[in-house]
């Protein structure tokens, strides 16, 4: 049964995702320093990724309450399925160009698929894992749930943001004025 609000929904988010990156690629073209196009990409940027995870969640509630691991096998291997393939695609495209782009791509660097999905497509892989680990702790009392999502929230931060936030500390402040 089609839910219409969802479907609106995410036809919205799809459309202000081709509107953010847009925008992000004129930004970083040095095309124009507009600084209300910059605003607005920071803007976006703050709630299109959870509006999508959120949709995504209604949308396999149903699945993950009452469903043995035989039900979202299919679902699994598709979401492993498409991020191999298209991770490999990636792979050999970047790695047949590196010598005349500024990616430098090894050969062995395919393997990082495995944890650390490639940028343009790592929601396939964000999805595959919040599937699966959604699933993997249902029966789990809520509160204990969020507790560990919260605390595994701060060790990725402590571990990989660290040295971002230092960097970019101007640019959080400015994309955090409007929370």
């Amino acid at each position: 049964m089609r839910v219409n609000w969802l479907d609106f929904a995410k036809g919205i988010g799809i459309s202000l995702v081709i509107i953010y990156h847009t925008i992000e690629g004129i930004l970083n073209s040095d095309i124009t320093e507009c600084a209300w196009v910059s605003k607005l990409a920071t803007y976006l940027s703050l709630w299109i990724i959870p509006m999508f995870f959120i949709v995504s969640g209604i949308l396999a509630r149903k699945i993950i309450q009452h469903s043995s691991f035989d039900k979202i096998k299919p679902k699994l291997f598709t979401w492993l399925y498409i991020y191999v393939l298209w991770s490999f695609i990636i792979y050999v495209v970047r790695l047949s160009l590196s010598h005349i782009t500024n990616t430098q791509v090894l050969y062995l660097d395919i393997f990082k698929i495995l944890w650390d999905p490639v940028p343009t497509i790592w929601f396939i892989y964000a999805l595959f894992l919040s599937f699966l680990l959604t699933w993997l702790v249902r029966k789990f009392p809520p509160i204990v749930v969020i507790g560990c999502a919260y605390l595994l929230n701060l060790l990725n931060l402590v571990r990989y943001e660290t040295k971002w936030i230092l960097k970019y500390s101007d640019k959080i402040t400015l994309k955090y004025r409007y929370i």
